[in-house]
């Protein structure tokens, strides 16, 4: 027999951890494509594919809201702003839209001479939107009404930042995370340049979707290699997400793009698959 033990705890404290990785939900979306989703919270997001069509779907896989975008051209970039409005852009009119809901989109502005690849919308207002043309590539920083503030550019060395970059996102620390071509990009608020993170031991590297958890973890799409990459602030990769062994579904297959949910879950776009995986990675642990 064993004898009763008896555990005591002096102090009780959970704290977020993370954790190997579980699909605790697959959603299915109609579409051949998710390129982009954008959590509403934890039940709903909206996701579009290579055309103009928006969805608004919960994650047993009800259409609950479809709309096209005023041109009908296709998406590049969508965030959810801080008030509940959804905000997105296209690189066919290089312009920048908000919706209210389903019948009020409103134009906020144009990115003039660049095509707009990526968006976010940070917790103050402003819209952080990645641009590029055949000369340059660059991050702008926008006010909540349309004007714009800064650009991100030049290193202080006088080197060029980015090569390409598409999605962006920006931590609790005020940090800029962006995705860019081979690496990522990160700075702080003010443009100054942190790290880049080239994907440790993959041999290639090409990061799609990105995101921020409670942590401040940097969490990155990698669409070659079928996983999902998290790297703490400083640049150190801490875990590559990988469902390959949760059967056919449960695997990752070319996930695009990414967006947390308000339990931290990150629901991941899949490029040609057509479906949201939605995958737990942190649990609250004693310590």
């Amino acid at each position: 027999m064993f004898a009763d033990v008896q555990i005591t705890r002096t102090k009780e404290e959970k704290v977020l951890r993370l954790v190997e990785p579980l699909v605790v939900n697959i959603v299915p979306t109609g579409l051949s494509s998710v390129r982009h989703v954008s959590c509403v919270d934890s039940e709903t997001t909206w996701l579009c594919g290579n055309g103009p069509q928006l969805k608004l779907m919960d994650r047993r896989g009800k259409e609950l809201k479809t709309t096209k975008t005023p041109k009908q051209y296709s998406i590049s970039g969508m965030s959810m702003s801080i008030s509940g409005d959804l905000v997105f852009c296209s690189t066919a009119d290089r312009s920048v839209y908000k919706m209210k809901d389903i019948k009020h989109i409103e134009y906020l502005f144009s990115t003039g001479d660049f095509e707009p690849c990526g968006l976010h919308c940070c917790r103050n207002g402003d819209i952080l939107v990645s641009v590029y043309n055949n000369q340059r590539a660059k991050v702008d920083k926008f006010g909540s009404k349309g004007y714009k503030t800064q650009d991100i550019e030049i290193k202080e060395n006088g080197r060029r930042l980015f090569k390409k970059p598409t999605f962006i996102t920006q931590n609790k620390t005020g940090d800029i995370c962006v995705s860019d071509q081979d690496r990522v990009v990160v700075t702080t608020d003010c443009g100054t340049f942190r790290f880049n993170y080239y994907g440790r031991k993959f041999k290639t590297f090409t990061p799609r979707g990105i995101c921020c958890n409670k942590l401040s973890h940097i969490i990155v799409a990698d669409n070659i290699n079928n996983v999902i990459h998290v790297v703490n602030e400083n640049g150190t990769m801490l875990s590559a997400l990988d469902t390959s062994g949760q059967g056919i579904l449960g695997r990752l297959y070319s996930p695009s793009s990414l967006s947390l949910d308000e339990s931290d879950n990150i629901w991941v776009g899949e490029m040609f698959s057509g479906l949201i995986k939605v995958l737990k990675h942190l649990e609250l642990c004693y310590v």
